[in-house]
């Protein structure tokens, strides 16, 4: 079976690396998430399970926590912040 009447083979392109940037949005405070080994445990599941697994490099990571926030602009100042260190 053939092409479609009208479609023409395209040369196979290398595809390029994906890059990763994690970011989680906590319900807590830092002192609580250092206190359970969240961080630690997104790093592991998250960065090296995933991101590794596809051979994906992580340029950046963050867990983004309530110290400096109220919970209703939590997520407003999570945006902020991805942008600006993705700018």
């Amino acid at each position: 079976m053939g092409l479609p009447r009208g479609c023409r083979k395209r040369p196979r392109q290398e595809a390029r690396p994906i890059e990763g940037a994690p970011y989680a949005l906590g319900g807590a405070d830092s002192v609580t998430y250092a206190k359970r080994g969240y961080r630690q445990a997104m790093q592991t599941q998250i960065e090296q399970g995933i991101f590794d697994f596809c051979g994906a490099p992580v340029v950046t990571s963050e867990l983004i926590t309530m110290d400096h926030a109220e919970p209703a602009s939590l997520p407003l100042a999570a945006a902020q912040f991805i942008i600006r260190r993705l700018s």
